[in-house]
């Protein structure tokens, strides 16, 4: 895996703060599974919820 699996957290996790200011409470509990998730999960999860995961590719120079 060549992910930036942190940047993609992040991300994950603003996804879900957007969801809670729109007062939808029950992406709460999301953020907290998030933090638990393995990089793994994390990369099924944004599938899931849409996100271009080409975008966090880690390149090494």
């Amino acid at each position: 895996m060549n992910k930036d699996i942190d940047r993609l957290k992040e991300d994950i996790i603003d996804y879900y703060g957007t969801a809670i200011s729109s007062d939808l409470f029950p992406a709460l509990v999301e953020i907290v599974n998030v933090d638990k998730m393995t990089g793994e999960e994390l990369l099924s999860l944004a599938q899931e919820l849409g996100f271009n995961i080409d975008n966090y590719r880690k390149y090494e120079f």
